[in-house]
């Protein structure tokens, strides 16, 4: 067995020149990585001798350090599992996550657990299990809710804490009648599906953007979007030619890991050839950094949304993003009389419940706007 401290194992990138210190375990040719829950920078670290220097609390640090790396050879000369650590501290299951995330999920879902810690931190930086009652949460909740966040962005931010509790609870650490979440509603408001009309895509279609080719490519991957059964920005960053062949297109969705197999119709077709001349593998050069795949498909996004908003503004259209494609697609479909099934399958939906939803949401507004025809004018006599 060889036990050794570790700085930034994972080569994760901090904004702010820190790196998460570990210990990694090797026992029979199997590694393991264990969190010491403290960040330094790359100068404050002694490689060689596996310790932090240059600086202020380097001497609690190292002996954390010592101390974990003995749990760690006791607990294996016992027969016991390799992880040390206070199991009694609520951060401690949290870290334990964070790193699951890290291995197995995207690296979106690994920042967003950070985030979602750093968040709870700010509001309680020590937090023992026993702490987290049905108080702890309404007050947590009120914290986010001064920090004017929105209502839905709570509710993800208690989702994932209530994730992490439950972890906890199937452990057998606390009795399940003791979850502060059994009874504790979240709530999540209902935003509004923005969507084009079809006239609308068509006048954003028909303006010379030749001139801005940033705001052009936004444009064009908008509209192979809507003419493609509405693709999500990421798959469209991932589209290469050779997924192009006799007229179709054949991709794997990327959140769902269903295969797609769309007819191109002569408008996208138009896209392809105008972009076969500009670029070799990928349709559209988004210029994603693929070694962080999913966060940087992220960055894109925002930055192709603004572009899609100037050309908008420029076209004099509703300004909307690249998930307002799929929107805007079903929306069409369902105006033109295409079964809620065939919508299903065009836009890649797993269960016939999700485009339900979205129908739903459609129905909804026009309902709403319905009444306010009716009636939002009338005026009561007194």
């Amino acid at each position: 067995m060889v036990i050794k401290p570790v700085l930034n194992p994972n080569k994760y990138k901090s904004k702010d020149g820190t790196y998460p210190i570990y210990i990694r375990a090797n026992v029979n040719n199997k590694r393991t990585l264990i969190p010491v829950g403290v960040k330094i920078k790359p100068s404050e670290w002694d490689e060689k001798n596996g310790r932090v220097k240059n600086r202020v609390n380097a001497v609690d640090i190292n002996m954390k350090i010592i101390e974990m790396c003995n749990a760690i050879e006791r607990n294996h000369l016992s027969g016991g599992v390799i992880e040390t650590g206070n199991k009694e501290d609520f951060y401690w299951w949290f870290q334990k996550r964070i790193d699951y995330s890290k291995e197995k999920h995207s690296l979106y879902n690994y920042k967003r657990l950070c985030s979602v810690m750093n968040k709870l931190k700010e509001f309680a930086p020590v937090l023992p299990i026993k702490k987290i009652d049905s108080q702890f949460v309404q007050d947590l909740e009120l914290h986010l809710t001064k920090q004017g966040l929105h209502i839905n962005y709570i509710s993800d931010i208690l989702l994932r804490i209530k994730f992490i509790y439950k972890l906890i609870v199937d452990s057998g650490r606390v009795e399940y009648h003791k979850n502060p979440f059994l009874n504790y509603k979240l709530t999540f408001k209902r935003t509004e599906k923005k969507r084009n009309t079809l006239e609308e895509i068509l006048q954003l279609e028909e303006y010379n953007f030749s001139k801005f080719p940033t705001p052009q490519l936004a444009v064009d991957m908008f509209l192979f979007s809507f003419y493609c059964a509405g693709i999500r920005f990421g798959d469209l960053c991932r589209i290469k030619f050779s997924m192009i062949q006799d007229g179709r297109l054949k991709y794997t969705m990327h959140k769902s890991n269903n295969e797609r197999n769309i007819k191109l119709m002569p408008q996208a077709l138009k896209i392809v050839e105008r972009y076969r001349k500009k670029n070799k593998e990928f349709l559209f050069d988004t210029k994603v950094d693929w070694s962080q795949e999913d966060y940087s498909i992220g960055v894109r996004n925002s930055f192709y949304r603004k572009n899609l908003h100037w050309a908008c503004e420029r076209a004099e259209v509703s300004k909307v993003g690249y998930h307002s494609a799929r929107n805007s697609f079903a929306d069409y479909a369902h105006k033109k009389g295409i079964d809620i099934y065939s919508i299903k399958e065009l836009l890649g939906h797993s269960k016939i419940s999700t485009t339900e939803i979205y129908m739903k949401a459609f129905h909804e507004e026009e309902t709403d706007k319905a009444m306010d025809t009716l009636f939002g004018q009338i005026k009561s006599k007194k």
